[in-house]
């Protein structure tokens, strides 16, 4: 098992944090045109292509707020496997929303399957915060 401190889930969480630039080109730069991906929330689950992930990523843009960030807790990466576990952190503190998330890697280093589950039952808080998209902790 390794480590990633910049790995593809940090950059692409960085990306999505910053959509209010009106365009979320960055994160749709990180995503591999073969995208298969579910997104399942409290308040519902969303899935699809490389298009329905654009659809998505709009009506994210329309609706964004800069209130809150994704703290990655923990990263590893086996093979073309990256994994991670965060909480949704509102700015001031956390929004008591967790989130594990995997992913698939193709050869040119883009998202090729996405799979998140966000909760607001079951809470990973962290120990010690290094600041969005850096993980705090990690295993060897």
């Amino acid at each position: 098992m390794s480590t990633v401190g910049e790995g593809i889930l940090a950059r692409l969480y960085k990306e999505l944090d910053a959509v209010g630039d009106g365009t979320g080109q960055g994160v749709m730069n990180l995503l591999a045109p073969n995208l298969r991906w579910e997104i399942s929330t409290p308040t519902g689950t969303r899935s699809g292509c490389h298009a329905a992930f654009a659809e998505f990523l709009a009506q994210r843009i329309a609706q964004y707020s800069s209130a809150s960030s994704h703290d990655l807790l923990h990263v590893s990466r086996i093979g073309n496997i990256e994994t991670a576990v965060g909480v949704l952190t509102a700015h001031g503190g956390s929004s008591g929303e967790s989130f594990i998330v995997a992913t698939t890697i193709d050869s040119k280093n883009l998202v090729e399957r996405l799979i998140v589950h966000r909760s607001n039952t079951v809470s990973f808080e962290p120990q010690r915060r290094n600041g969005p998209h850096a993980p705090i902790a990690a295993s060897r």
